[in-house]
């Protein structure tokens, strides 16, 4: 793929086009926790709606072995480009069955613009990856780099403000968290912790912010959306605990234990 892209940036006279960098986040704890052979299989099925997810005709292939670049060469303006990261988040978060696990796939995605963000492929791609770097830092589904889109389409990048059942579950319930409105009080804490999804055939470390007797406040390296119940091991305690999702925001994550779990 640097090789075709060096084609677009080679031609005589420089034109616009667009550079959406998109990665798995997750890969690697995918295949820390399931395996090398179920982390392909995950790339496999990514690779395949992300072909369904593009245009026939249109570029787009592997950049390393997380990685995928998709080239735009039409309808290229910043607006477009960012449509075109926030259809692409939406259309590649999936879930996988890997033999008993069921695995959710997030893409990270950051997006540049030729000549504006550089006229060489080294210097687009690594634009995009600090777009794309920066979203996730955030928390954000997508970034994009082109100097034209910070003000304007700075909202963009936001999360999709459509309707879902996730986000229906997490903005009431942050309201709550934001404003402490709950019967006890918190303790800030900053200890390890791990997740245990689906019978502990996924785990993901995280930090504990806060802690209590009635739940708890987490935050992951890396966004995922979490699902409605886990088990959570809070290092020291001696025992894994199962936890309800209340609300989620970028990393951040509130639990709330479940009765009976001690």
């Amino acid at each position: 793929m640097q090789e075709r892209l060096g084609e677009f940036t080679g031609r005589g006279t420089p034109s616009a086009f667009g550079v959406v960098l998109i990665k798995l986040r997750n890969l690697a704890q995918i295949r820390a926790s399931l395996g090398h052979i179920a982390g392909d299989r995950l790339l496999h099925n990514f690779a395949k709606r992300l072909n369904l997810a593009t245009h026939a005709g249109d570029l787009c292939g592997s950049l390393g072995d997380d990685s995928f670049l998709y080239l735009i060469d039409r309808d290229v303006n910043a607006r477009a480009i960012s449509e075109c990261c926030r259809r692409l988040a939406q259309e590649l978060t999936l879930e996988v069955n890997l033999d008993r696990s069921v695995v959710q796939i997030i893409p990270a995605i950051g997006a540049a613009m030729s000549p504006a963000d550089g006229a060489d492929p080294v210097a687009l791609i690594q634009a995009a990856q600090q777009a794309l770097d920066t979203a996730a830092a955030n928390g954000k589904p997508f970034g994009i780099a082109f100097a034209e889109a910070t003000g304007s389409l700075e909202a963009s990048s936001q999360p999709d403000a459509s309707p879902s059942p996730e986000r229906d579950r997490a903005e009431p319930s942050l309201i709550n968290e934001r404003d402490e409105r709950r019967a006890e009080r918190r303790q800030r804490v900053f200890k390890r912790g791990t997740m245990y999804l689906r019978q502990g055939d996924a785990v993901i470390d995280c930090t504990v912010r806060n802690l209590s007797a009635s739940g708890a406040l987490l935050r992951v390296d890396i966004y995922f959306a979490a699902p409605d119940r886990f088990d959570l091991l809070v290092v020291g305690s001696g025992s894994k605990r199962a936890v309800e999702t209340k609300w989620q925001s970028g990393n951040d994550i509130g639990v709330q234990f479940l009765e009976g779990s001690e």
